[in-house]
C-alpha cells in the first residue's frame, strides 16, 4: 500500500484482546515499511495490543516523531501518519498472513486517497518532467521522496508556478499548460524521463505548435476578412433567390417532373441546402483572418465547398439531361401525331379549287345547254304560227 503525506487508516483493532495474538514471533510477526527503498522493521509479539505495537513503532529508529512516519491508535484504528509532505511509504506484502490479517491489511492494498502522483513510482526516485516553452532551454521538474522533490499535488502546483513562459496547474487527475500568444508561432515540448511519469501526469510527451498572433492587426487581412463575409451573404440571399413557381432546388425544395397525361412516368429531382451554412462556410469574426492557422481553415473550407458545388452540379446536369430527352421525344411525338390529324382532316386549297372550277363550269356549260335548248323549241313553235 502506497501512502501520500497524509493519514493513512491501514488497521483496525479486532477487539479480541490481545492486538498480537495470532502473531507469529520473529520476522514472521513482523510489519515492513519501505520509505524511498530503505526498509523499517517494526516486530509484532504475541499479546501486544494496539497501544503497545504503537509504542514499538515510534520506537523504532527512523520512525516516530523523530523519524519518516507516526504511528497512533485513533479510536482502535492503526494510523500511520507521514512526519513530512516529501516523504512516500510502502507497506511491504512480506508478514505473514496472520500479520496482514491482525493489521487487517491486504497484499498490494491501494492508499485511501486519489491523486496523479501514485503511479509516479514506476519511474523511480528522480523522475523528471521537462518543460521547453518556444524553443528556449528545458525545465526541469524532479519527482521523488527527497528534499526539493515532487511528490504531492500541492508541491506540483509549486513547480508549476515557478515555469517561465509558461501557465501551469495540476489537479488529482491530470496537468494543464497554457503558452502566452505571440507574434511568431509559439511552441510547447513536454517530456519525461520514463514514460510511465507521462501516463501518470496524464499529459502526453511530444512538442504541440500554436498560431501566431499580431497585436496590430493587418488592414489587408481586415479587408479580406470583410469581403469574405460578404459573399457569405451574397451566396445566403442568391440560395434564397434561386425559385421558380415556388420550387427552390437550393433550398431544399424536391421538384417533381411528370413526363405523361397519367402521372405514370415521372423524376423527381432532390433539392439540396446550399447557402453558407450548407456549405460549410461560417462567418469570421474578431480578428480571425490574422491568423495564418485560421485562413487555411478556411481555404480548406472553401475548397470543400466547392468539391460539393461541383457532385452537386453533375447531378443536376445528369436531371436536366433526362428532362431534355423526354422533352424532345414529347415535342417529336406531338409533330409526328399534328401530321397525322391534318392528313385526314385538311385538303389541298389548289385541287380543290380546280375541282370548284370544274363544277362551275359544269354548272354554266348546262344551264347554257338548257336555254339553247328552250330557245330552239321556241324557233320550232314560230314556223307553225
Amino acid at each position: 500500500m502506497t501512502g501520500n503525506p497524509v493519514d493513512e487508516v491501514i488497521g483496525v483493532e479486532d477487539g479480541a484482546g490481545a492486538f498480537g495474538a495470532a502473531a507469529g514471533a520473529g520476522d514472521a510477526g513482523n510489519l515492513v515499511i519501505d520509505i524511498a527503498g530503505t526498509d523499517y522493521t517494526v516486530a509484532l509479539a504475541n499479546g501486544d495490543t494496539l497501544d503497545d505495537f504503537v509504542t514499538t513503532f515510534n520506537g523504532t529508529a527512523g520512525l516516530g516523531a523523530t523519524g519518516a512516519i507516526t504511528a497512533s491508535n485513533n479510536g482502535g484504528t492503526l494510523r500511520l501518519t507521514a512526519n513530512n509532505a516529501d516523504v512516500d511509504f510502502t507497506v511491504d506484502a512480506v508478514s505473514t498472513a496472520a500479520t496482514l490479517t491482525k493489521l487487517q491489511l491486504t497484499s498490494g492494498a491501494a492508499t485511501n486517497s486519489t491523486s496523479l502522483l501514485d503511479n509516479i513510482g514506476v519511474g523511480g526516485a528522480g523522475s523528471t518532467l521537462s518543460v521547453t516553452v518556444n524553443g528556449g532551454s528545458a525545465q526541469q521538474i524532479t519527482f521523488g521522496a527527497g528534499v526539493g522533490q515532487i511528490s504531492t499535488v500541492a508541491e506540483l502546483n509549486t513547480a508549476l508556478g515557478t515555469l517561465a513562459g509558461v501557465t501551469a496547474s495540476a489537479s488529482q487527475s491530470a496537468i494543464s499548460f497554457s503558452v502566452a500568444t505571440s507574434s511568431t508561432q509559439n511552441s510547447l515540448a513536454l517530456s519525461t524521463s520514463i514514460a510511465g511519469v507521462a501516463t501518470a501526469l496524464g499529459i502526453s510527451a511530444g512538442t504541440t505548435n500554436g498560431a501566431a498572433y499580431s497585436s496590430s492587426p493587418n488592414s489587408t487581412r481586415t479587408s479580406l476578412q470583410s469581403d469574405y463575409n460578404s459573399l457569405l451573404t451574397q451566396i445566403d440571399a442568391l440560395a434564397s433567390d434561386a425559385s421558380y413557381n415556388g420550387i427552390n432546388l437550393l433550398n431544399g425544395d424536391d421538384l417533381k417532373v411528370v413526363f405523361n397525361e397519367n402521372g405514370t412516368s415521372s423524376l423527381t429531382i432532390a433539392g439540396v441546402t446550399f447557402n453558407s451554412g450548407g456549405l460549410g462556410l461560417t462567418a469570421i469574426s474578431g480578428t480571425g483572418f490574422q491568423s495564418d492557422t485560421n485562413i487555411d481553415v478556411v481555404i480548406a473550407s472553401i475548397d470543400t465547398a466547392l468539391n460539393t458545388l461541383r457532385t452537386q452540379a453533375s447531378k443536376f446536369g445528369s436531371n436536366i439531361s433526362t428532362v431534355q430527352t423526354r422533352q424532345d421525344f414529347t415535342k417529336q411525338l406531338i409533330n409526328t401525331l399534328q401530321t397525322g390529324a391534318d392528313a385526314l382532316v385538311l385538303a389541298d386549297s389548289n385541287e380543290e379549287g380546280a375541282n370548284l372550277l370544274a363544277l362551275q363550269t359544269r354548272q354554266q356549260l348546262s344551264s347554257t345547254a338548257l336555254s339553247l335548248s328552250a330557245q330552239a323549241d321556241q324557233a320550232v313553235l314560230r314556223l307553225f304560227g
